[in-house]
């Protein structure tokens, strides 16, 4: 027998927490709608991959990352999370075993950059690179794109905003009948024995990946923290968490809406026990909206929209384009970007609230149309779109993009663009496909022109394929567009939803964490029970019991910047000793002085095999005993002692 909720709003009090509580006794004879929750740990000290189940064809996920890791061997903290490397060890940096965010010579006064954190783990940046004075960093090389950091089918996660509380990111992604793999790489280039090799064992912490399946009811988080005393910030009195439940609606411009409104629509299982919300928030916006607009000038702009709509593409957009210009309020921003080919990405209007400056540049839509060229940059005019709408200020931004073809010139791969998305997913992006029709004109009879016309429906088919992609990661959608009412209409769609907010706030007392008992990770559980079954998403959040990262300076502090020592001149001295060899190798040597605290080292290439005479210079050195090590390979194969006299 199918056990049932009541419809309607659910009143909470102590009769019906304890429902609640025999819901999760009988939770074997409800039907769970949520037929693809999947979570996986990647942990840092493994280096092995984690493969998912595969992401089956037609459906929608959600993946959401969470968690921080460590890659050196202190006990200090973490200092990684799935897309940022955000802080690092002192005594690393001091040691030259990770870079400092900038060094300066103190002979000459220049600046050279090193690791500003925090720093996206595909960042391509090498370090110590060509300009850079090479004898300060003898010994290693980094470049977290190639070595460092959490990975998604082999790939770091695209570059967003860091998300220095939740350490969270998400974001959508079509199933293709495929899995995922996860892992967390770390490893490690030795300048001496030119080698990369993996460095796990010293490694702690772990990224948990949440693969959730979009069913009709879904609950989704978008963030969870704690709220603390104003008068002491020591004490934790709430938890404020951003939670919507989701439900398909084709007449949002998102395609869905939240439904949630009420705070008794929901139960709260926070850290072992039910609790009742005191408040939620679900205004609808009144704020300022940023809206990037792109708008395609290519030749293919002069046709007519479709077979039975004999209006110019051109006519049609620009029409709808001021139709939608219009609705917007004063205080929305608008950047208006216009492309054709690679070379013809234009931004012809920077962020203005001035409508009148926008208009002006549609109305030049018709006369700058490309007639040379028959390519379509969509994909790196959305590049250039969401790299400016990142940086604008507004809280609500969104990009409009319309287009009457497939993009068919580098970049084509969809992911590329994917991969410039915030996975905050606060940019989503619509696509209108103006004329785009993927159906064969069978009224041809000509064979070369129906040929012809079978490729057009081909390429426009695998075009919205992949339109449709990046418009599903960004949490926006795409419109087939084939005739001009409809356009004007799906304008007016999208400039009526994209103020509304995704998520409310729901506010609720928590007990405050117990001081040294290990109390610093909790768990929340969201329900939503609907007739038929439950819905329920988990995450969690640090108690402001949380370690810190036992490091170099807190967020906001100014940067951690190292001085190079200026070379000290003195008379040529050097001290020679010798070394047995049994085979051709080379090494390295590293000098220390009687503290125990490097001081130099330098690299030796084609050693023979048997005897050879090693020659270190010991320019500018005290008096004093000095002691070298000699590798090979890694491994120490001798150690000399030299004394330096007046």
């Amino acid at each position: 027998m199918k056990t049932h909720f009541l419809q309607g709003t659910l009143m909470f009090n102590t009769t019906h927490i304890m429902r609640y509580i025999l819901f999760l006794v009988i939770l074997g004879s409800v039907e769970i709608h949520a037929s693809f929750p999947q979570l996986l740990k990647i942990k840092a000290n493994s280096g092995s991959s984690v493969v998912s189940t595969e992401l089956r064809s037609g459906k929608k996920y959600r993946i959401t990352l969470k968690g921080e890791f460590s890659i050196w061997p202190e006990q200090l903290g973490n200092g990684i999370d799935a897309g940022y490397v955000y802080d690092a060890p002192i005594s690393r940096i001091v040691n030259n075993q990770w870079p400092a965010e900038e060094y300066i010579d103190t002979l000459s006064g220049d600046t050279y950059p090193g690791y500003k954190l925090p720093m996206w783990v595909g960042d391509t940046m090498s370090f110590p690179y060509e300009s850079f004075p090479l004898f300060v960093f003898p010994d290693y090389k980094f470049n977290l794109n190639k070595w460092t950091g959490f990975r998604l089918n082999g790939e770091p996660i695209a570059k967003t905003a860091y998300d220095p509380i939740n350490h969270q990111y998400q974001f959508e992604r079509a199933g293709d009948d495929k899995s995922l793999t996860f892992a967390i790489i770390d490893s490690v280039y030795t300048n001496a024995d030119s080698l990369l090799k993996g460095d796990y064992d010293n490694n702690s912490g772990e990224i948990e990946v949440m693969i959730e399946e979009i069913i009709p009811f879904f609950v989704n988080i978008c963030s969870a923290a704690p709220q603390l005393d104003p008068t002491d910030s020591t004490k934790m009195t709430g938890i404020k968490v951003d939670v919507s439940v989701l439900v398909t609606d084709t007449n949002k411009a998102t395609g869905k809406r939240n439904i949630l409104f009420d705070k008794n629509q929901v139960a709260i299982y926070d850290n072992g026990k039910f609790v009742c919300p005191d408040t939620i928030k679900c205004n609808k916006s009144v704020e300022s909206v940023s809206i990037a607009m792109l708008f395609d000038r290519t030749s293919s702009m002069l046709d007519f929209v479709s077979r039975d709509d004999k209006t110019a593409r051109i006519d049609a957009a620009t029409k709808s384009a001021t139709n939608f210009l219009n609705r917007l309020s004063n205080r929305d921003s608008v950047l208006m970007l216009s492309f054709s080919d690679t070379s013809d990405i234009n931004v012809d209007v920077n962020w203005t609230p001035n409508k009148q400056t926008v208009q002006n540049s549609i109305n030049t839509f018709s006369a700058r149309l490309n007639t040379t060229v028959l390519q379509t940059a969509l994909h790196k005019a959305l590049i250039t779109a969401i790299a400016r709408t990142k940086s604008h200020n507004n809280r609500l931004k969104a990009i409009v993009a319309l287009t009457d073809g497939a993009n068919n010139v580098a970049p084509i791969d969809a992911q590329i663009v994917i991969n410039e998305l915030p996975s905050t997913r606060n940019i989503p992006v619509f696509i209108l496909a103006l004329g785009m029709d993927t159906t064969i004109d069978n009224t041809i009879t000509d064979p070369t022109e129906k040929f012809i016309d079978s490729i057009r429906a081909q390429n426009n088919l695998a075009g919205l394929s992949r339109m449709d992609s990046i418009a599903v990661a960004s949490g926006g959608r795409v419109f087939l567009i084939t005739n001009s009412k409809a356009l004007d209409s799906t304008y007016s769609l999208i400039s009526r939803d994209i103020r509304e907010q995704e998520c409310c706030s729901i506010e609720y007392p928590v007990d405050p964490c117990v001081q040294g008992s290990g109390d610093t990770v909790r768990t929340i559980v969201i329900y939503y029970p609907f007739e038929g079954g439950v819905t329920a998403r988990a995450t969690t959040y640090k108690t402001n019991c949380a370690k810190t990262f036992l490091s170099r300076r807190l967020s906001g502090e100014e940067s951690y910047t190292k001085v190079i020592p200026a070379k000290k001149k003195s008379t040529a001295l050097n001290a020679t000793f010798p070394l047995q060899l049994s085979g051709s190798t080379q090494v390295r040597v590293e000098l220390y002085d009687a503290t125990g605290k490097r001081i130099n080292s330098m690299n030796i290439k084609n050693l023979k095999k048997g005897s050879n005479n090693v020659t270190l210079s010991t320019n500018g050195l005290p008096t004093g005993t000095y002691t070298a090590k000699v590798f090979a390979k890694g491994n120490m194969i001798k150690q000399h002692e030299i004394i330096i006299q007046e």
